[in-house]
């Protein structure tokens, strides 16, 4: 599709051309306006707007602008399944928007009035990529922490290793490792406490001649998943096992 069927008002320019001192690939009202942005304004004057293709296209910086009427509430955007991609909105209608692709499942994002935000679309559901009022992608945090050295064979005791948290995130998971493993005389048993508190309903386990906690036979279950932000955390080694050394945990979350 050519620049003229995406933006019929706009003209392209030659290569360096110039018009008021600015060089521009598109210029139309004194504005700037790059095919590679797809800048489109649409006007919007009822609760409803639907997309065609020929206004909305992968890399669109949408500015939504009230119509004649304006909306009259809250407006649900439309956008094409056909096309994909990254998109910009900008909305200036005067209401809040939410923007979705025409039945999706998922819950569509929005953007308030006066906000912009970058969202994306795989064709079957509008997600938000950056900035709205919809809530962005939540980011993947690991944080591990080694509780003994890699030789040392484990002993049990209280607050084995202490240490807080450099910011508040949600726990999803707790994995232990074992660079030795126990041998069959015995579990390693842990325990993590976020501020004297344990964090565990059902406690992590090593079983005996494995290294990993994923192969538990019981798995562990957790009481909390809210971590505070500078939280004093203590980390207890209730069985030790036979032999085992070198008590690593790595704990995974998101961030808000």
């Amino acid at each position: 599709m050519t620049i003229e069927q995406k933006i019929p008002q706009a003209v392209p320019v030659a290569q360096a051309q110039v018009t008021d001192g600015v060089t521009a690939v598109n210029n139309r009202d004194n504005r700037i306006e790059s095919a590679a942005f797809g800048f489109v304004d649409v006007s919007i004057d009822g609760t409803t707007e639907t997309l065609t293709s020929a206004a909305f296209w992968e890399g669109s910086y949408l500015k939504l602008i009230a119509g004649s009427p304006a909306p009259s509430g809250s407006v649900t955007l439309n956008v094409p399944a056909e096309e994909r991609g990254l998109f910009t909105v900008l909305n200036s209608c005067g209401q809040t928007v939410t923007v979705q692709v025409s039945g999706q499942s998922a819950t569509p994002p929005t953007v308030a009035n006066g906000d912009v935000a970058t969202f994306v679309s795989d064709g079957v559901n509008v997600r938000t990529a950056a900035g709205a009022s919809g809530s962005a992608p939540s980011q993947p945090y690991d944080y591990p922490v080694a509780v003994s050295d890699e030789t040392t064979v484990l002993t049990s005791g209280t607050a084995k290793v202490k240490f807080r948290w450099p910011r508040g995130f949600t726990l999803s998971s707790v994995r232990a490792s074992l660079n030795t493993a126990s041998d069959s005389g015995g579990i390693v048993q842990v325990d993590v406490n976020q501020n004297g508190v344990s964090i565990f309903s059902t406690p992590l386990t090593v079983d005996a001649l494995e290294k990993t906690s994923t192969t538990a036979t019981t798995a562990a279950v957790l009481s909390t998943t809210a971590m505070t932000d500078d939280a004093e955390v203590s980390v207890d080694i209730d069985d030790a096992g036979a032999g085992a050394a070198g008590l690593k945990l790595v704990f995974i979350g998101t961030l808000s």
